[in-house]
């Protein structure tokens, strides 16, 4: 497939970041764009800073496994 040129370039650009900000690829927040990228929301437990929960224990009540908490 040959690469595209000019105005074909500059469009499939400005697609790929109308699509990355719309699902939020590119968003300012490392959380967000690491949830885009892993296709979810990101939860408020998992975001650095957030509080009490900022870090998640490796375990709590209810989860299954000790690799990861699960809801």
């Amino acid at each position: 497939m040959a690469e595209k040129t000019g105005a074909e370039a500059d469009d499939a650009r400005a697609w790929d970041e109308r699509l990355g900000w719309a699902f939020g690829l590119i968003a300012d927040d490392p959380a967000a764009r690491s949830a885009a990228r892993a296709g979810r929301r990101p939860r408020p437990d998992r975001v650095r800073g957030g509080g009490p929960t900022a870090h998640p224990a490796p375990w709590r009540p209810g989860a299954t496994s000790w690799s990861a908490p699960c809801d």
